[in-house]
């Protein structure tokens, strides 16, 4: 695979986390694509378990310093919006909570 055609991928790759994963208001997304950069830095194609225990302590350390920080790694807890429910997003949309909000997370 030509790394172009990783490039037309990755926002294909991306598209259902919208959200926090088709709008279910899980984890958030930028915790979530920190996570996703801390694999590419520390991540491995290898079984060894080293290489992955420290991918691991990495994402754990970004994790929990991200809900120190915010207080809470839920998205619908973040902003305030439970995106499952079509009023509370179209609401979200109204107040502009991913410029708003989630911009400050990233």
């Amino acid at each position: 695979m030509h790394p172009e055609d990783k490039n037309v991928l990755i926002p294909k790759i991306a598209t259902s986390f919208g959200g926090r994963i088709g709008r279910c208001g899980r984890v958030c997304e930028a915790l979530t694509g920190a996570v996703i950069a801390v694999g590419v830095d520390y991540g491995t194609n290898e079984i060894n378990a080293e290489k992955k225990a420290l991918s691991y302590n990495k994402a754990q350390t970004l994790y929990q310093q991200f809900e120190k920080q915010h207080g809470n790694v839920m998205c619908r807890n973040l902003i305030k919006f439970d995106l499952s429910n079509p009023v509370e997003l179209e609401q979200a949309k109204k107040e502009k909570t991913s410029e708003t909000v989630c911009s400050n997370l990233i």
